[in-house]
């Protein structure tokens, strides 16, 4: 349990600073900071339109698209899907 004031609780028990929910970054190991959060950008988007929103909306740069590592900690940045758009679609941001 979180006993300081302006701290959130991860699912998985430990403790974060309440500015670091739903952020766009992964702060709790288990994702549990970004889950349920509503979007913070225009048009329903839970990132600026400079970053790659992931499938569990945390928020990359577009350079992290399709190296081989999983940055998004669900794979979607590595999905074929989304590989196969990134030559038309994001080499334009």
């Amino acid at each position: 349990m979180c006993f300081q004031n302006n701290t959130f609780q991860c699912a998985s028990g430990h403790c974060i600073a309440s500015y670091f929910r739903c952020d766009g970054d992964r702060d709790c190991r288990d994702l549990s900071d970004e889950m349920n959060c509503p979007p913070r950008f225009p048009n329903g988007r839970f990132c600026p339109e400079s970053m790659h929103e992931c499938k569990n909306h945390l928020c990359i740069s577009f350079s992290d698209l399709c190296d081989g590592s999983d940055d998004c900690g669900d794979n979607s940045d590595e999905s074929e899907d989304t590989c196969s758009k990134k030559n038309t679609t994001f080499i334009l941001h």
